[in-house]
């Protein structure tokens, strides 16, 4: 379902990335990662959210991180009501202010970190992302930076022990499987050289990364490739490039594989023609 009201802001300069969404109802019809963490503030409604081995339902208002490179996606009931703002930034970010945010391990220990919010978190919270979204429209993101920094101190600092929810993976084989994956990605990366690396034959390897994750191991491969693309095409790198960096065998197959998966081009994603929604 289309959105009735939907706000993105993206360029090359940014560190961080924001989106603000209003719909009714919303499903995203596949697992996705991203290269960064995920900030997810759900200011309205309910939603149902799944990450490689858990699904977990939550009701507005709460606030919803994700750790790089996870699978998940989200949907809530059909025609609901739902508000929610996303901001994604990378580990530069995390290891320039965790020194000066004393709780701030306490959203990033877990591979999905969920706290429900109390009336006076809540309003503290509404109030930072007001003005973090307010400097993004002004394209002031230097300043818009600080109030982020700012928000998570001022989120972290009043959480309470009893309204985090962390939820840690059932760690497996798999699990390493996924970083290797990561670190790997501009590589020639063959199902049977990664069941290599792990001791196992391909045909478990195969079997029981879908059964982990719902995605198959090449699926995986491409998502990966291409979150590391799109960092690449919005920081200026061209198309060439780009495609040689992530491991695609050539321009057209890049081109091809990023348009499947983003429902644009290489090109139209970089000008911030048609905003990419994830979630």
């Amino acid at each position: 379902m289309k959105p009735e009201t939907l706000s993105f802001v993206e360029t090359p300069k940014q560190k961080i990335h924001m989106e603000h969404t209003v719909t009714n109802g919303f499903t995203m019809p596949y697992m996705h990662t991203h290269v960064e963490y995920e900030f997810l503030y759900i200011r309205d409604g309910s939603v149902t959210v799944e990450n490689n081995v858990h699904r977990v339902s939550v009701t507005a208002p709460c606030v919803i991180v994700h750790r790089p490179f996870m699978l998940h996606r989200a949907y809530t009931p059909e025609k609901c009501r739902y508000e929610r703002y996303i901001i994604n930034f990378g580990t530069d970010i995390v290891a320039r202010i965790s020194a000066w945010i004393p709780h701030f391990d306490r959203i990033l220990n877990s591979s999905m970190c969920i706290v429900d919010l109390d009336p006076a978190l809540h309003l503290q919270l509404s109030t930072d992302i007001a003005l973090l979204w307010q400097s993004y429209q002004d394209h002031n993101y230097v300043r818009a930076e600080l109030e982020f920094a700012l928000l998570l101190n001022h989120f972290t600092d009043c959480i309470a022990e009893g309204q985090i929810r962390n939820v840690r993976d059932e760690h497996t084989y798999i699990s390493d499987v996924m970083d290797y994956i990561c670190h790997h990605f501009g590589e020639p990366l063959l199902t049977e050289d990664i069941s290599r690396q792990f001791f196992v034959s391909r045909a478990k390897l195969t079997s029981d990364f879908k059964s982990c994750t719902n995605i198959t191991i090449k699926q995986y491969i491409q998502l990966t490739r291409i979150n590391y693309a799109k960092q690449m095409l919005l920081s200026g790198v061209n198309l060439s490039e780009v495609a040689q960096n992530c491991g695609f065998c050539d321009d057209s197959h890049f081109i091809h594989t990023f348009r499947s998966i983003v429902g644009q081009t290489p090109r139209a994603f970089a000008l911030g023609t048609s905003p990419d929604i994830t979630g």
